[in-house]
């Protein structure tokens, strides 16, 4: 009894508590006290009598298959996230929203795993039966064939390369996605070189994928200079404003009127308070160990979207792609959050629940990149692909040793945490 009482205690103290889930201190009413309080049973009583209700009139509504069985069981697992698994990082807009995250990231695992141990034909036909549109080989695709800007003998316009760059469906992904970036990690240095590194990772994989190959002014002017950057600085402005703002909250019942009480609402969807992230990547080998353990991290995430499309003939105009996207920034938000309480918490001793859900979701990714890549991609890369990542790993090791063991920084004076 003693010994498990240490263990329970050693474990606790693993487990830091996020001062973002620390319970509000305004006054609390019988309207705030409804989303307060767990409702198991009714949520219980609500579950069941709405699966009951699809499961028996489905038949005469013609939805009776699978796929409505599946969704269904997602449905009751979703709930008993919900009511059961611990609460992460974030309290808004309610504990109950991130746990239904933590419930669909470990679904989506679970699928990931599934999808592993199938061949890559039974991959491809399982995708056609989510969707009869899916299952097809996909054109080739290269936006490297033609880089005048100028084109003077095009039917419809003299700018006709540019304009289609940017009508293209990835130029508002690119600005969306870095101002999601841009939220998640709060440096605008680490997404600069973020962004600078996966357009050295296209030119890389422009070999194996011919969506890769893309003009020199598209990779380095519209990606990086525009969308990326325009992305990120607003991304950063939002950063920023979150962190001046002041944070005072009041119970809805404790309001007036019904403007406010409307007010009020709205603003449960931002967050409760704003923790400051200081990544500090050279003041420590350790540290700076972290901050690569996480741009490889981002960076395989991102060649994963691109090659599991490829691979499972996924075109780019679909749904789920920008679906499997918005899933996994909601991943990445708590799943960060806990990453940086690791790294700068000296009492956290472990991964988080989402943390750790969101690696094995990334390696599983790229463990289905490798097999379903098998047979695939047969063009070697080019020889100065292979001098360049041969230079460049020199350096970073001659950088470490210079950085790290050669001419070490003083140890930093540690900033307090701004929230």
């Amino acid at each position: 009894m003693r010994q498990n009482k240490k263990v329970m205690r050693s474990r606790a103290e693993a487990e830091p508590v996020y001062e973002e889930a620390l319970p509000m201190m305004a006054p609390v009413s019988k309207y705030d006290a409804v989303f307060q309080q767990p409702h198991t049973v009714t949520a219980l009583a609500a579950a069941l009598a709405a699966v009951a209700w699809v499961g028996f009139q489905s038949e005469q509504w013609g939805l009776s298959s699978p796929k409505l069985g599946l969704l269904a069981a997602a449905f009751v697992f979703l709930v008993f996230s919900m009511l059961n698994f611990s609460n992460g990082p974030f309290i808004r807009p309610h504990p109950a929203v991130w746990r239904i995250v933590l419930g669909i990231s470990v679904l989506y695992v679970l699928a990931l795993t599934y999808l592993l141990f199938q061949s890559k034909a039974d991959a491809r036909a399982l995708m056609a039966h989510l969707d009869p549109v899916l299952g097809v080989p996909l054109p080739e695709r290269s936006y490297g064939d033609d880089c005048r800007l100028f084109t003077p003998d095009h039917p419809t316009s003299y700018m006709a390369n540019l304009m289609d760059a940017l009508f293209d469906e990835f130029v508002i992904a690119h600005a969306l996605g870095w101002m999601a970036k841009m939220l998640m990690l709060r440096d605008f240095t680490l997404c600069w070189v973020l962004s600078i590194f996966f357009e050295i990772l296209e030119y890389s994989f422009e070999h194996m994928l011919p969506n890769f190959g893309e003009c020199w002014w598209d990779h380095f002017i519209l990606d990086v200079l525009v969308c990326n950057l325009l992305g990120m600085v607003v991304g950063f402005w939002l950063v920023r404003y979150l962190e001046m703002k002041e944070y005072n909250w009041t119970g809805i019942g404790a309001i007036p009127s019904v403007q406010g009480k409307m007010q009020r609402a709205a603003l449960q969807f931002t967050p409760e308070r704003w923790t400051v992230y200081r990544w500090e990547a050279f003041s420590s080998l350790k540290r700076f160990s972290y901050v690569i353990v996480v741009i490889i991290f981002i960076e395989v995430n991102e060649l994963c979207a691109f090659f599991l499309k490829t691979l499972l003939w996924i075109p780019p105009p679909h749904p789920i792609n920008p679906l499997r996207l918005f899933v996994w920034w909601l991943i990445a938000l708590p799943a960060l959050r806990e990453f940086y309480e690791f790294v700068t918490n000296p009492k956290c001793k472990r991964f988080g629940a989402q943390l750790w859900v969101a690696a094995a979701g990334i390696l599983l990714e790229l463990l289905l990149v490798i097999k379903f890549g098998q047979g695939e991609f047969t063009v070697p890369p080019s020889p100065i692909i292979v001098y360049g990542w041969s230079a460049f790993g020199l350096f970073f090791v001659g950088f470490v040793i210079y950085k790290f063991f050669l001419f070490p920084s003083p140890s930093p004076v540690n900033h307090p945490k701004v929230d």
